[in-house]
């Protein structure tokens, strides 16, 4: 009797105290969800490049496997809009593209079966091959995503999201950084990637157990749904253009910098991201407050300066020590700038009627530019540019984006400005 009773009070709960219960449910989901796949990830955002230069890759081979899955993504987005038209439920769209993508963990574990001087030239591939599906899977995200959670808790769900994924890095980046330091070389790799892969497993289940609150399935293209017509799309085209472009230009530098010029070990590179990620963590919990001061596009443009000053910092470093202040100053800045900044303005400027259209534009324009900017550093270290040079050109281009994303950041306030005296007052005495 009980229990009949109490399957009749769940049938006659209104519709949105039931729509907050599943919305509540997608937020923890999404949040665990990007947990796991920040300790998959540190696998290869974090000694990917270090396991490359181990093998004798050069700095230009390290670019592109910086760069090159990047201009797959480019050409790849179109084919995952017409993939994510498909299905009814952006969470269907989902689930087969963002495995094909996920094999970029266990894909590197295969490396050290190849000749040596084939090495590299496979960890290229096997970044590269998983790409042909991250356009899919990217989009069929991003449109679940914008229709989990209402518009009044995407940013909060942006922020938790951006805290717990540096929280998966750092813990990812610790243990791996110690057991790297200690197991055999290859097998200490080869290890880590098989374990990013079933934490990446793990991190699509809780992608699968997200339901959308209400999808509006994506019209037919037209006019209106060509996303560059938009001057509020374009905008934000821009702004994804020129901070990819300048934070990129150094990224695969950096580790080079770090073991070559500095003599750093797996055990620093771990040290050396559990900072950054804690810093990232750390701003997380401040970016709502920040963005409703000035904005997610003064937030971002003013994130671009304090990335320029990381570079500088890392390229002044006295010591290995030093460059941990350039990490803390790089994990918060880029946190803010486009793991929460970026998605905040991007989302605000995006019809939720076009969002697969608008989300394919998107990940373009991410594409090209994340495919450019570590070819700009690679390429001049490959010249045989000294390193500190080349991220000084790096911190050139961060400082030149910032007033490039937000001229009105660096005007003065009202607030800021003397009040004009009345008529017929004068200064002198």
């Amino acid at each position: 009797m009980s229990a009949q009773l109490n399957n009749a009070a769940k049938s006659v709960l209104p519709r949105s105290e039931a729509l907050a219960r599943v919305e509540n449910a997608n937020f923890r989901h999404l949040v665990w969800d990007v947990l796991w796949f920040g300790l998959a990830a540190t696998a290869t955002t974090r000694f990917l490049s270090v396991f490359a230069i181990r093998l004798g890759a050069s700095p230009l081979e390290l670019g592109w496997i910086a760069a090159l899955p990047s201009l797959i993504l480019l050409f790849s987005a179109p084919l995952g809009s017409r993939w994510t038209r498909r299905f009814s439920d952006p969470r269907s769209a989902l689930m087969l593209p963002t495995f094909l993508w996920r094999l970029v963990f266990i894909l590197p574990a295969l490396t050290p079966s190849f000749p040596a001087e084939l090495r590299p030239l496979w960890l290229i591939v096997a970044v590269t091959l998983p790409a042909f599906a991250q356009g899919a899977s990217a989009i069929a995200f991003t449109v679940m995503f914008r229709e989990a959670v209402t518009p009044e808790k995407m940013n909060l769900l942006l922020s938790r999201r951006g805290i717990w994924f540096n929280v998966g890095l750092a813990a990812g980046a610790l243990t791996l950084g110690v057991w790297l330091e200690h197991a055999p070389f290859p097998f200490g790799y080869q290890s880590m990637f098989v374990a990013a892969f079933i934490f990446a497993m793990i991190s699509q289940w809780h992608c699968s157990r997200v339901h959308v609150l209400s999808h509006t399935p994506a019209p037919s293209p037209s006019s209106e749904s060509n996303p560059w017509i938009s001057p509020s799309f374009r905008r934000v085209a821009m702004v994804t253009f020129v901070i990819h472009i300048a934070y990129c230009s150094i990224t695969s530098i950096i580790p080079l910098f770090l073991v070559e010029e500095m003599s750093a070990g797996e055990g620093f590179i771990a040290l050396y991201g559990l900072v950054e990620l804690g810093a990232g963590a750390l701003i997380g919990t401040q970016t709502p407050r920040i963005a409703a001061r000035i904005g997610n596009r003064g937030m971002i443009a003013a994130s671009m300066l304090f990335l320029m000053l990381a570079a500088v910092t890392t390229a002044f470093a006295p010591n290995l020590y030093f460059t941990l202040i350039g990490a803390a100053l790089t994990g918060a800045a880029w946190t803010a700038a486009a793991v929460i900044g970026l998605f905040a303005f991007y989302s605000e400027n995006t019809p939720p009627q076009y969002m697969t259209s608008y989300s394919a534009a998107y990940h373009q324009v991410i594409g090209v530019s994340v495919f450019i900017g570590p070819m700009i550093g690679s390429v001049l270290a490959n010249q045989g540019i000294d390193l500190v040079t080349v991220l000084l050109i790096g911190a050139a281009l961060r400082l030149i984006a910032a007033p490039m994303v937000d001229p009105s950041l660096f005007a003065p306030r009202p607030a800021d400005r003397e009040d004009p005296l009345p008529a017929g007052l004068s200064l002198k005495m």
